[in-house]
Protein backbone atom coordinates (compact mmCIF):
# COMPACT_ATOMS: atom_id res chain seq x y z
CA UNK A 1 0.00 0.00 0.00
CA UNK A 2 2.78 2.77 0.44
CA UNK A 3 4.15 2.42 -2.55
CA UNK A 4 1.04 3.05 -4.29
CA UNK A 5 0.69 6.00 -2.42
CA UNK A 6 4.42 7.18 -3.21
CA UNK A 7 3.71 6.53 -6.62
CA UNK A 8 0.77 8.89 -6.62
CA UNK A 9 2.87 11.37 -4.63
CA UNK A 10 5.44 12.19 -7.07
CA UNK A 11 3.64 11.47 -10.18
CA UNK A 12 1.64 14.62 -11.94
CA UNK A 13 -2.29 13.49 -12.39
CA UNK A 14 -1.74 11.54 -16.03
CA UNK A 15 1.69 10.85 -15.43
CA UNK A 16 0.80 7.15 -16.18
CA UNK A 17 4.48 6.09 -16.51
CA UNK A 18 5.98 8.73 -13.91
CA UNK A 19 8.88 9.80 -16.21
CA UNK A 20 7.81 13.42 -15.38
CA UNK A 21 6.32 14.56 -18.30
CA UNK A 22 2.05 13.82 -19.09
CA UNK A 23 2.17 13.21 -23.29
CA UNK A 24 1.29 10.58 -25.68
CA UNK A 25 3.14 7.93 -24.17
CA UNK A 26 1.19 8.21 -21.48
CA UNK A 27 -2.14 8.20 -23.72
CA UNK A 28 -1.07 5.01 -25.31
CA UNK A 29 -0.23 2.87 -22.11
CA UNK A 30 -4.23 4.20 -21.24
CA UNK A 31 -4.80 3.01 -24.60
CA UNK A 32 -3.24 -0.85 -23.98
CA UNK A 33 -4.68 -0.84 -20.97
CA UNK A 34 -8.34 -0.24 -22.36
CA UNK A 35 -7.78 -2.88 -25.09
CA UNK A 36 -6.26 -5.33 -22.68
CA UNK A 37 -2.79 -5.60 -23.92
CA UNK A 38 -1.31 -4.18 -21.17
CA UNK A 39 -1.94 -3.86 -17.12
CA UNK A 40 -1.27 -1.09 -15.25
CA UNK A 41 -0.66 -0.94 -10.95
CA UNK A 42 -3.28 0.38 -8.94
CA UNK A 43 -1.01 3.66 -9.25
CA UNK A 44 -1.23 3.99 -12.36
CA UNK A 45 -4.60 3.49 -12.26
CA UNK A 46 -5.05 6.50 -10.13
CA UNK A 47 -2.86 8.60 -12.26
CA UNK A 48 -4.98 7.41 -15.46
CA UNK A 49 -8.25 8.67 -14.07
CA UNK A 50 -8.24 12.23 -15.41
CA UNK A 51 -11.49 13.30 -16.25
CA UNK A 52 -12.84 12.74 -12.23
CA UNK A 53 -15.30 9.70 -12.87
CA UNK A 54 -13.07 7.25 -11.54
CA UNK A 55 -12.91 4.46 -14.22
CA UNK A 56 -10.04 4.56 -16.95
CA UNK A 57 -11.42 4.89 -20.37
CA UNK A 58 -11.30 6.92 -23.56
CA UNK A 59 -12.06 10.40 -22.11
CA UNK A 60 -9.10 9.91 -20.48
CA UNK A 61 -6.68 9.47 -22.69
CA UNK A 62 -8.27 12.83 -24.49
CA UNK A 63 -8.12 14.40 -21.14
CA UNK A 64 -4.11 12.93 -21.20
CA UNK A 65 -3.52 14.23 -25.16
CA UNK A 66 -5.00 17.70 -24.01
CA UNK A 67 -3.07 18.18 -20.82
Amino acid sequence: MHNIWLYAMWADKGDVNADGVVNKADAALVLKYINGTKELTSGQLEMAKMNGDDKVDMLDVIAILNS
